[in-house]
This record gives structure tokens, C-alpha cells and sequence, in this order.
């Protein structure tokens, strides 16, 4: 039986090829996927944050020049996502390139 298809939005972008090394280490590591990883890695980040959708937002879980990386998020970060780029003014490559710089210089 197929899986059920998780709410979610897909999420293009260039990752610094030092970072995306790092994040493929990491999977390695942690036997997590690319997305699974990305995910996690953000709702650390927003947590720390304090950035949250609002209930009704919520889903159900589930070198410069760099290296495309192709991923689907669910709503929940896709929202928070939208909430950390109103706050911060940033855009969501920067906002993403950050927190997976600082989570997997951590490790």
C-alpha cells in the first residue's frame, strides 16, 4: 500500500556546496533523508525562535555558487518558513542556508 501523501509544499533552492556537503554528512550520519534532515533541522531553528503557525495553520507532522537542492516541506514549516521571512526580511534560501549552516556546524 502506498504512503499517504503528506500536506506540503515543494521548496526549491541553492545550498553553498559547503553546506550541502555538510547536510549529505549528516544524513549519512543520522540515516535521515535530505527533506526529513531540512525539516528538522528548521523546526529547531523556529523553536528557538518562537516562530509558530497559528492553530488553524497547522498541518499534520510529518563555495557562492552551490549545488540545487530539491526537497517538499510540509504546511507546518511552509508556514513557519512564510513567518520567519516577514520577521527577518530575509529570503527562505538565506533563512534555510543559515539554519542548516548553524545546526551542522554544531555537530
Amino acid at each position: 500500500m502506498p504512503r499517504a501523501k503528506k500536506d506540503s509544499k515543494p521548496l526549491n533552492m541553492n545550498l553553498a556546496t559547503s553546506t550541502h556537503l555538510c547536510l549529505e554528512e549528516y544524513c549519512k550520519i543520522t540515516g535521515l533523508t535530505k527533506t526529513m534532515a531540512v525539516e528538522r533541522i528548521l523546526n529547531n531553528e523556529f523553536e528557538k525562535e518562537g516562530i509558530t503557525p497559528p492553530d488553524s495553520e497547522k498541518a499534520p507532522e510529518g563555495k557562492k555558487i552551490g549545488r540545487a537542492v530539491n526537497f517538499v516541506l510540509n504546511q507546518k514549516i511552509i508556514n513557519k518558513l512564510d513567518k520567519a521571512i516577514k520577521k527577518t526580511g530575509l529570503t527562505k534560501t538565506e533563512i534555510v542556508t543559515r539554519a542548516l549552516t548553524e545546526y551542522l556546524s554544531k555537530k
